[in-house]
């Protein structure tokens, strides 16, 4: 059994005609980045989990071997029709041999806890670190979408509303026969107001609108150029001799 799992956000890539970079260009580019941080570290979690279980195997395997060889090492007093035989020769160099490969499992498994474990855990801390501040400054720009999301909704009620009364109002007007009788003027004066009223909703609504483009373009300017450079950053710092 694989001791990497099944990576699901790589399956779903994969079972798309469309490329990486199609996503990445499209609205939820950033979702697609950030899936692809946090699987990531799942798989680093990973390797660090194998790494450290390898480590502590080998080691047990390296001592235990090196222990058994050492009941079976031939005594130097060997006397008798062994002494100076093929056999004695042929197990002396089998547990040589052996010897030889304890101690240079014991070796790798030295460099894996002193070298290789510790570059994976500075690697997660890096990548958590770097998920950690990329979350933050999409949860501060999350919060400036939804803020101008919610007011594209209101002025688009008040735009609604104001285009209702002024309709309202108009029909009012036809109605009325004579443009010098009182109902006629109060009617245009409220007409006036819900039409002045109207066009401003209009305009607000449209800056309204054009806030929120232009968060969402932060998306794509900054934050996801923050997270991409900063894992290449981290992936130049690890992959230098």
């Amino acid at each position: 059994m694989p001791y990497i799992q099944n990576n699901s956000f790589c399956s779903e890539i994969n079972s798309e005609k469309e490329s990486f970079s199609f996503y990445l260009e499209g609205k939820n580019g950033i979702d697609y980045v950030e899936k692809m941080s946090k699987e990531e570290i799942k798989l680093l979690e990973q390797m660090e989990d194998y790494v450290s279980k390898r480590y502590k195997l080998d080691l047990e395997y390296a001592t235990k071997l090196g222990k058994l060889h050492e009941k079976f090492t031939f005594d130097n007093n060997v006397n008798g029709n062994l002494k100076g035989s093929l056999i004695e020769k042929a197990w002396r160099m089998y547990i040589t041999e052996a010897e030889n490969k304890a101690i240079s499992i014991s070796n790798l498994v030295k460099q894996l806890n002193m070298q290789t474990l510790p570059q994976i855990k500075l690697l997660l801390m890096s990548k958590k670190d770097m998920y950690d501040k990329f979350s933050e400054v999409k949860s501060s720009m999350d919060s400036k979408f939804d803020g101008s999301a919610e007011e594209v909704n209101r002025f688009w009620n008040i735009y609604k509303d104001s285009l209702k009364k002024a309709s309202n109002s108009r029909e009012k007007l036809s109605k009325i026969d004579s443009k010098n009788s009182k109902d006629w003027q109060k009617e245009k004066k409220n007409f006036d107001q819900h039409s002045q009223k109207l066009h401003m909703t209009h305009n607000e609504y449209c800056l309204s609108i054009a806030a929120v483009n232009e968060h969402q373009k932060e998306y794509h300017k900054n934050l996801v150029p923050f997270l991409l450079n900063f894992m290449q950053d981290i992936h130049e710092e690890y992959v230098q001799p």
